[in-house]
């Protein structure tokens, strides 16, 4: 139908270190609901393969806990728990940082 379904953006990409960071967005929890795994495959092949990254890292504030949990569904860990750190709507928020090695990613990808 020609609707977006989301974006992915790579930011903070250190080539030397050979990591990055990505944000996951989408157009709508139908399209999240419908199309969100096979993003998360899609986004995470090219980062290791194509990228040759060794880790990535996302960031979101606790209130988005679908994305969190799409995350630690593919292979992600908590790496930072930042308390207060996000205002939204009247409310501070924890930041939660999770992070993904190559190693982990890939004995994932294995077992699926």
């Amino acid at each position: 139908d020609e609707q977006l379904v989301g974006f992915i953006r790579f930011d903070l990409i250190l080539w030397n270190h050979r990591s990055g960071r990505m944000k996951i967005m989408f157009g709508g929890q139908e399209r999240f609901d419908r199309y969100g795994k096979e993003l998360m495959d899609l986004s995470l092949t090219y980062v290791f393969t194509e990228m040759n990254f060794h880790h990535i890292s996302v960031d979101y504030p606790e209130y988005r806990q679908e994305v969190i949990n799409l995350h630690l569904a593919a292979g992600f860990q908590e790496e930072v728990h930042r308390r207060q750190a996000h205002y939204y709507h009247g409310r501070y928020w924890a930041l939660i940082h999770l992070g993904l090695l190559k190693d982990a990613w890939q004995k994932v990808s294995e077992e699926s």
